[in-house]
């Protein structure tokens, strides 16, 4: 009789906690329901509406991965690529000139001074201003070919 009480016992423990368990997830659904109705009223949240217009931008997966735009002249002079044979990485034209305008830059910077003639000083922006045309040239030709979400994503 004994054990049977406990046995009564434990059954009622293990109702009450179903019954608690099934209570938060009826709460827990009527929160996603009130949450979701107010979407339909409010509309979709600013980070949602800032993801929806990145991807807008972004070309689809299957416009940039076909062979015919992978074999066209802008992407071959603008995208690091890495040799199937040999697994190497092969060094785009665009980087290369990249890389030759950040050494320009810098030595741009570092001749720049406080008291430095004027001639030399001209002809500093003058490379300086060309040097960041190139960059923005570079950028706009990356994101005609990659879209802006994969240009801006982070690869590391």
């Amino acid at each position: 009789s004994e054990t049977a009480a406990v046995v009564k016992e434990a059954k009622a423990k293990l109702a009450a906690k179903r019954a608690r368990e099934r209570e938060a997830l009826i709460r827990k659904q009527k929160k996603l329901e009130k949450k979701a109705s107010l979407r339909e009223v409010i509309g979709p949240s600013k980070q949602e509406q800032f993801v929806t217009w990145i991807k807008g931008f972004a070309p689809p997966s299957w416009l940039y991965d076909t062979p015919a735009i992978k074999n066209t002249l802008v992407y071959n002079f603008t995208m690091d690529r890495t040799d199937k044979e040999t697994d190497m990485p092969i060094t785009s034209p665009c980087s290369k000139i990249i890389y030759v305008c950040i050494f320009l830059n810098i030595v741009t910077l570092s001749i720049d001074s406080y008291k430095i003639d004027s001639g030399l000083a001209t002809a500093l922006e003058i490379l300086d201003q060309s040097i960041t045309i190139i960059f923005g040239l570079e950028m706009c030709l990356k994101i005609a070919v990659m879209g802006l979400s994969i240009y801006v994503k982070d690869e590391t």
